[in-house]
């Protein structure tokens, strides 16, 4: 779309959600698309500072106007009084994920099998939610008595009912292939999981775990340690309320920044650089 809207005479801004050569192995024209895209546009948005970077150094742009902006919500959902802990009940620990699952490809990053029964065999519940095949997802639930598919909920209503668990999981199936695109990306689960007042886990990506422990919100699970152990740990972690808006975390705290951006390239572009 970024090359089409380049005949018009308007100032283009070309939003990389996903960085398509760096996720995956691709044809050599979504490689020539995104390469027009990146170079031609007038200003850059990326959603980490790791995929600006290597845009900067593939596509040359070092006179560009690049602005990064993180896959945050809008604004937080009010979740008002947070419901009963289930753990209050069975004195077990619960945690949930949301977000798409891949039951077929073991290479990819959202194959769970492997990593949520080395956590459930802990005897650690995983509540999770998901808009994916659910035929598979109730397969994956047969698995173990620890595992609960929850189906599928809107944003505000998923956000009230995950504060019933303990923590989030935002704990990916790393691979040579995928570790780049997993570094260069950030997940909107995790602001959510915040949203809900829950710690967050997070796996081997250092770009999650500079995040969980600049903000000091989580851990980083280490999966051939004491798994148990440390996700008890991690939930004694109490995020505050206001915990996203005291912190700039919301895409509305950015919206005067992103405004001042999108005002900085038409003026650029009105001047011929």
């Amino acid at each position: 779309l970024a090359n089409i809207a380049r005949v018009t005479a308007k100032p283009i801004v070309f939003d990389t959600h996903d960085m398509q050569s760096i996720r995956s192995h691709v044809s050599a024209e979504i490689l020539a698309l995104e390469y027009l895209a990146n170079q031609y546009a007038d200003g850059n948005l990326y959603t980490s500072s790791g995929a600006a970077e290597i845009a900067r150094e593939k596509y040359g742009l070092a006179d560009r106007e690049v602005y990064v902006l993180e896959n945050r919500i809008l604004d937080p959902v009010d979740i008002g009084i947070p419901q009963r802990k289930l753990s209050e009940a069975d004195q077990e620990i619960h945690c949930v994920y949301e977000g798409g699952i891949v039951g077929g490809n073991r290479n990819h990053h959202r194959y769970f099998e492997n990593i949520w029964k080395e956590m459930t065999s802990r005897g650690i519940h995983i509540h999770f939610y998901s808009q994916s095949d659910p035929v598979y997802c109730r397969q994956l639930e047969e698995q173990s008595p620890y595992l609960h598919y929850e189906g599928n909920k809107g944003s505000e209503e998923l956000v009230r009912e995950m504060t019933q668990y303990d923590c989030g999981l935002a704990v990916f199936h790393v691979t040579g292939q995928n570790r780049m695109f997993l570094e260069t990306g950030t997940a909107n689960k995790v602001y959510e999981y915040l949203n809900a007042q829950l710690p967050v886990i997070v796996g081997d990506i250092q770009s999650y775990v500079d995040f969980v422990e600049q903000y000091q919100v989580g851990i980083r699970l280490d999966l051939a340690g004491d798994i148990a152990g440390q996700i008890k740990e991690a939930c004694q972690i109490k995020i505050a309320d206001d915990f996203l808006q005291k912190h700039g975390l919301t895409m509305r705290s950015s919206q005067n920044e992103l405004e001042c951006f999108y005002e900085k390239v038409k003026r650029n572009r009105s001047r011929g650089k």
